[in-house]
């Protein structure tokens, strides 16, 4: 079944702001605050970029995500650079008391714009008709937001001048080959890109599963940098953490970033 004929309904509400999204939009402010720096003019294209802004229910995850982070940075007066700034950008002081929190393409015009650019160019693609009508009732007013109710494999192949990429699909298993043929693609083009996927136990729940090994040796192999870490104690077949990969300028602070943060929160790394 071809993948255009596969067109998955995921509803991200419960999700959003958990553990695996914290390292995610870290990685994400880091990465744009470090590039900005260098540029006049942005343009981001997200593959799967779901909303701008969610509600954060009594019930989500986000309370082991960004609300414990948020706690945490509270009572931290001494917190390392990049984490303050990703609390302060973010307006984290607010989570917990207003239960507001960015999508991922809000998350990245706040650093561009903090960064001081106006010529920001966003591409953003969700399969979700509901979706794509809540982003473009939250850009209305900005010209340069496009928002395609496609595939957004396809569009990043499709589309040029792009200085960044994120692929994050909802589901790694039925997402493997798209997922790694796009990282694939972006590297052989000298494309900027930040690829994130939930992490899971083998069959016999003793290890990472063989296909987020594979994406973790892939990332070796090939010079990208990549940064995996489990908040379960043990393996299970559902999530128990993620994996980040970065082919982005200034690498090497963005995993200096999430090693902060995996200590803030008494998480643990994993080694392929």
């Amino acid at each position: 079944m071809l993948w255009t004929e596969r067109i998955l309904k995921y509803d991200h509400t419960n999700k959003i702001g958990n553990q695996g999204d914290l390292i995610k939009h870290l990685t994400l402010t880091v990465a744009i605050s470090r590039m900005a720096e260098t540029k006049h003019a942005f343009t981001y294209l997200d593959v799967h970029s779901g909303r701008a802004r969610y509600d954060l229910s009594d019930s989500g995850e986000w309370g082991q995500g960004i609300g414990k982070f948020a706690g945490h940075c509270a009572e931290n007066a001494q917190l390392p650079e990049d984490l303050a700034y990703f609390y302060d950008v973010q307006s984290l002081n607010r989570v917990n008391r207003e239960r507001k929190y960015w999508g991922s393409s809000r998350i990245v015009l706040n650093v561009l714009l903090d960064q001081g650019l106006t010529d920001i160019r966003m591409i953003l693609c969700d399969t979700d008709s509901a979706v794509c009508r809540d982003l473009k009732e939250h850009y209305q007013d900005r010209l340069l937001v496009a928002i395609h109710c496609m595939d957004g494999y396809r569009k990043a192949y499709d589309t040029g001048g792009v200085d960044l990429v994120l692929i994050d699909p909802p589901d790694i298993s039925a997402h493997y080959t798209e997922f790694t043929a796009l990282m694939g693609h972006c590297l052989a083009r000298g494309q900027s890109f930040i690829s994130w996927n939930s992490l899971h136990g083998n069959s016999i729940q003793q290890g990472m599963s063989s296909k987020c090994l594979s994406i973790s040796r892939w990332a070796d192999e090939s010079g990208i940098s990549s940064f995996s870490v489990r908040w379960k104690k043990g393996w299970s077949r559902q999530m128990c953490g993620c994996q980040v990969l970065f082919s982005v300028p200034g690498a090497g602070r963005v995993a200096d970033a999430c090693g902060d943060l995996v200590k803030l929160m008494g998480w643990s790394t994993v080694e392929s």
